[in-house]
């Protein structure tokens, strides 16, 4: 449910979130909510493009308050918008101590240490799993993200050191934004703690909302990369416009250093790429002292693999 004409961007943010959740513009007008919000406020049919106050009574914090507003009684914490001057309200409905109920996906995750080779230096863990044989819808997608999230938040409350470097699925764009705020401030996670990969093609169809997102994330402290460089198309334009902060070799590139001649070239042509653009470049997928120790000759550092595991 929205107000907006063709506007579909905040009703499928709101109905990508499971908890209760309703978007305010710029003057407190209701611009979208989800059924679980409506059901906790009591709101009838004709909330969307009216404001919030004339339909429930609410009580915003005060400056030196915790971002927790109040509305008809229950509590709502109180997030950033997708767009200047908006405000995300996730609404308390009484279930949030249950379990959580995340999306059963097919994969366990596995985790390989990021590091230094020429200092040894553990920089961070990356959640590695089988990318899907298809691509996936938006709903997927998004549950999909859910449950990687899930995965590098536990790995997070275990006090592991630097970023949990993830990939998710979805296109960056506002709606992914608002449920990673969302998934973030119910788990208390550090965005800092975060490195979301995106592949080049969702960075492509996302377009000028992808650049907004990008800018968002970074602004929000979240390291973003690319992944699959050198066996996917990479994304030129917001890497020279300073939107990555890393450049993910691929593993299928490092296996190819056996048997193809191109592959050497290519990533000594990454590498020269990060370097002018200042950005890291990270070889995936190490396995072998020989693979390291030949990645770093040619200016590849940074890498992440079960090598490191031993």
């Amino acid at each position: 449910e929205h107000a907006g004409g063709e506007d579909r961007v905040w009703p499928r943010l709101a109905a990508a979130i499971s908890q209760a959740l309703v978007v305010l513009d710029e003057g407190d007008r209701v611009q979208a909510l989800n059924a679980p919000a409506r059901a906790a406020l009591g709101l009838a049919g004709d909330a969307v493009g009216r404001r919030l106050d004339e339909l429930v009574e609410v009580r915003w914090p005060e400056a030196h308050e915790a971002p927790q507003a109040q509305l008809a009684g229950r509590s709502a914490r109180v997030l950033p918008g997708p767009r200047s001057g908006w405000r995300l309200l996730l609404v308390e409905t009484g279930e949030e101590a249950a379990p959580s109920v995340r999306p059963t996906l097919p994969f366990e995750p596995e985790f390989e240490p990021v590091v230094d080779v020429r200092s040894g230096a553990h920089l961070g863990t990356a959640l590695v799993v089988a990318s899907p044989a298809q691509r996936l819808d938006a709903e997927a997608a998004a549950a999909y993200d859910a449950r990687v999230l899930q995965c590098a938040f536990e790995q997070i409350a275990k006090g592991c050191f630097g970023p949990v470097c993830v990939t998710l699925r979805s296109l960056p764009d506002a709606a992914m934004v608002a449920r990673l705020r969302a998934e973030l401030a119910r788990s208390a996670v550090p965005a800092t703690l975060l490195e979301l990969g995106f592949d080049a093609v969702a960075v492509a169809q996302a377009g000028d909302e992808g650049d907004s997102a990008l800018d968002a994330l970074r602004a929000m402290g979240v390291r973003t990369a690319l992944d699959d460089v050198g066996t996917a198309p990479c994304a030129l334009a917001p890497l020279a416009a300073g939107r990555i902060d890393v450049l993910r070799v691929s593993e299928g590139l490092v296996r190819a250093l056996a048997h193809e001649e191109y592959a050497e070239a290519l990533i000594e042509a990454v590498a020269g790429l990060a370097e002018r653009f200042r950005v890291e470049v990270r070889v995936c997928g190490i396995r072998t002292a020989a693979e390291s120790d030949f990645l770093a000759a040619l200016g590849c550092p940074l890498q992440q693999g079960v090598l490191f595991d031993q």
